[in-house]
């Protein structure tokens, strides 16, 4: 088993939710980030948020830093070039990483991503998900995000599926057997 596995698939298909039911009794800390969709107060287009890895099990008791909000000034880049780099830096005190999701806005800000590959190319085991290039696409067209993001996630997904060290897991629809017992397995090994 790789030390590093990340899931990808379309929206919606239950990456997340893999991860969260196998580590939902995990009670020591988990290092990295969590990215989570939050409903607007009064309705309207939910915003994104960026949260520790050990508020995997309760997101909600969390307040972590708005990163995306499409009614508002789209992206706030310090939300990974300052608290997400921070995230990263101090990963390393868990016994692993969680990454759930990269490959989106945050490949735009070169500190974020920095230690990112740091971390990936660490001996510190991480589980997460990946966008697919089409999400990416999808993001890159409503935010109007330049050619260079575009770029920087077609980099990221050539060198990820290189990468010895990591082990890209498809999840075609929600519970997905074997993504699901690839993520159980990781957790066995690794999130001791």
């Amino acid at each position: 088993m790789r030390k590093n596995l990340l899931l990808y698939g379309e929206i919606g298909c239950g990456k997340s939710t893999l991860i969260q039911e196998a580590l939902a009794s995990y009670a020591d800390p988990i290092g990295g980030f969590l990215t989570v969709r939050r409903e607007r107060p009064g309705g309207g287009k939910s915003r994104f948020f960026l949260l520790p890895g050990q508020a995997v099990n309760a997101p909600d008791e969390e307040e972590g830093r708005l990163f995306l909000d499409p009614a508002g000034p789209a992206l706030e880049p310090s939300a990974f070039e300052e608290y997400g780099a921070g995230l990263l830096d101090t990963a390393g005190s868990a016994p692993f990483a969680l990454l759930d999701e990269f490959g989106g806005v945050e490949l735009l800000c070169p500190a974020f991503r920095e230690k990112l590959k740091a971390l990936l190319l660490s001996p510190l085991p991480c589980i997460g998900v990946f966008k697919t290039a089409r999400a990416g696409q999808a993001l890159a067209g409503a935010l109007r995000l330049s050619k260079e993001y575009e770029r920087l996630h077609a980099e990221w997904s050539a060198w990820l599926g290189l990468d010895p060290d990591t082990e890209l897991v498809p999840v075609r629809e929600r519970g997905d057997r074997a993504a699901a017992a690839a993520v159980r397995e990781w957790v066995t090994v690794y999130a001791k």
